[in-house]
């Protein structure tokens, strides 16, 4: 579950703990709250920081690059 995200960075929940300076590769999906189509961040980080929340881990990513593009349609 995604928590923060803005251009430099990435907070989310993860059920396995992720290594500090981790390098990582993941994938976002945004609503576009207007009704439009949805579009997809896809992106490399470095792990920043891990930390124990419950069962699960919080890990916060600074994101070293990115490509937007809108999401492919349901239909």
């Amino acid at each position: 579950m995604t928590k923060d995200v803005n251009e430099s960075g990435v907070r989310f929940e993860v059920d396995q703990p992720l290594a500090h300076d981790q390098s990582i590769t993941f994938r976002l999906v945004f609503r576009d709250f207007e009704g439009g189509e949805p579009w997809r961040m896809a992106a490399r980080g470095k792990v920043i920081r891990v930390e124990q929340n419950g069962p699960g881990y919080v890990v916060a990513v600074r994101v070293t690059s990115y490509v937007l593009a809108e999401a492919p349609s349901a239909d």
